[in-house]
């Protein structure tokens, strides 16, 4: 028996069967609909929960009534939930999004009855700002370990701005030690659906407790991915929602972040000093170039540890690819000075590896250099990912003559590998959540 199980349109007996015969110390996983979760013997019992919602026939409601109906018991605390999914299987027309979409306050009363619950993801799930509920109304805000949230529409109420929508659903934490923000998309402003005067977002936040607001809710690391694919993509507001309440970056640490080059930038530039790990991601079409400098502003990052940088080289165009290339060898040479632990990975689609990391760019000698002279350096780790599968001998051409004295101070690793079509987008992003695994 694998270690999770998938309920679909079983009958309940064989659910039942099939259910009490498992060994809960031992399964970890169970997903199932939100009206099917009563189907479940003891759902609660699983370490990892799915609930896929639907707002045709799987509305969140379904998943609520359960809980109302099925008080957690002490007895039934041996094997909690640790990890909640929220799913919508479906997207559903915009007309249809206001009417059925969830509050924060419908999150605070699931995660009342699920106290042990430490990652929540939310996936394509419509969120909306609560009219009013008073203090009392909410549970006291609560530690998480990660919180996940991808396609999640923000949208206004009355008086409340999608910016608001999304602090109030912070406002649920007093503290998150990882959130996620993947292709996160904040409503356009629409007068006739929000007030022209929308409250202040960081009163939305003192609303949910008589705490000092500065108390309330902090970040300690975030990964923000924008997808250019994608056509909801994640505009400024996210982050500008973040920066009005500068008191929830005031734990940060790490920042792992995708978006407009202005945009990190403008985290940088505020929350910079206190980052030991950051994540950097390199693209042509929103990085503006220049031969001289990073397109980064590190100036205020003097206390950053590690440092990630990503590119993606999906075109096969020379000039693209070089200017590529050169970005990442101008930030890593105006990588700050407390740097001791560097991961750069690349992905080249189109464009040999051996021609755009070679002796004669001499970028990359300048970088062994000023690398190679830190003596509290510890580790460069090169990923290359490529689809020529050729025995080149790039590998030993980099630590022979591209970056030979930090391999000489044994302290490079290179690792080249070469994904499939089918896994390429799998593979990278395993790469990016073990960018700090030791290879």
């Amino acid at each position: 028996m694998s270690d999770s199980i998938l309920t679909t349109r079983l009958p309940r007996e064989l659910i039942n069967n099939i259910v009490e015969g498992l060994d809960t110390r031992t399964i970890a996983s169970l997903s199932c609909t939100s009206s099917g979760v009563r189907e479940v013997v003891k759902p609660l019992l699983f370490r990892q929960l799915t609930i896929h919602t639907d707002h045709a026939t799987h509305h969140l409601n379904h998943f609520i009534a359960f809980l109302k109906a099925n008080p957690i018991s002490t007895s039934d605390m041996a094997l909690h939930v640790k990890t909640l999914t929220l799913l919508c299987n479906s997207p559903m027309p915009r007309s249809d999004v206001m009417r059925e979409s969830i509050t924060a306050l419908d999150l605070d009363f699931v995660l009342s009855r699920l106290p042990s619950v430490q990652t929540l993801h939310l996936r394509l799930i419509p969120l909306r700002c609560c009219t009013s509920t008073p203090p009392s109304g909410w549970s006291n805000p609560r530690s998480l370990n990660e919180l996940s949230i991808t396609y999640v529409e923000f949208q206004p109420s009355r008086l409340r701005s999608p910016q608001d929508t999304f602090l109030e659903l912070l406002g649920l934490f007093g503290s998150v030690k990882i959130m996620k923000l993947n292709a996160a998309r904040i409503w356009d402003y629409d007068p006739g659906v929000t007030d022209s005067h929308p409250e202040p977002s960081t009163q939305v936040l003192r609303r949910r407790t008589s705490l000092n607001v500065e108390r309330l809710f902090h970040v300690g690391e975030i990964r923000y991915s924008y997808l250019p694919t994608s056509t909801t993509t994640a505009p400024p507001p996210i982050v500008t929602s973040l920066m009005e309440s500068p008191h929830c970056l005031s734990r940060m640490r790490t920042l792992d972040i995708d978006e407009d080059i202005a945009i990190t930038n403008t985290l940088l530039r505020a929350i910079g000093h206190q980052l030991s790990h950051l994540h950097l991601r390199i693209n042509s079409e929103r990085a503006p170039f220049s031969e001289d400098t990073s397109p980064f502003d590190l100036d205020n990052c003097k206390n950053i540890s590690s440092l990630n940088i990503s590119v993606r080289l999906l075109s096969g165009d020379e000039p693209d690819v070089k200017a590529n290339i050169t970005r990442v060898i101008k930030t890593l040479e105006q990588s700050p000075e407390s740097v001791t632990k560097i991961v750069v990975k690349c992905v080249f689609n189109h464009y040999r590896p051996s021609d755009a990391i070679s002796p004669q760019e001499m970028g990359w000698k300048d970088v062994d250099e000023i690398l190679g002279r830190h003596a509290q350096f510890e580790s460069f780790v090169l990923i290359i990912r490529d689809t020529f599968r050729m025995n080149d001998g790039l590998v030993e051409s980099i630590r022979e003559r591209v970056l030979s004295r930090l391999a000489k101070r044994g302290i490079l690793k290179v690792v080249r590998s070469y994904p499939t079509e089918q896994d390429d987008e799998e593979e990278w992003d395993y790469y990016d959540d073990h960018a700090d695994m030791d290879l």
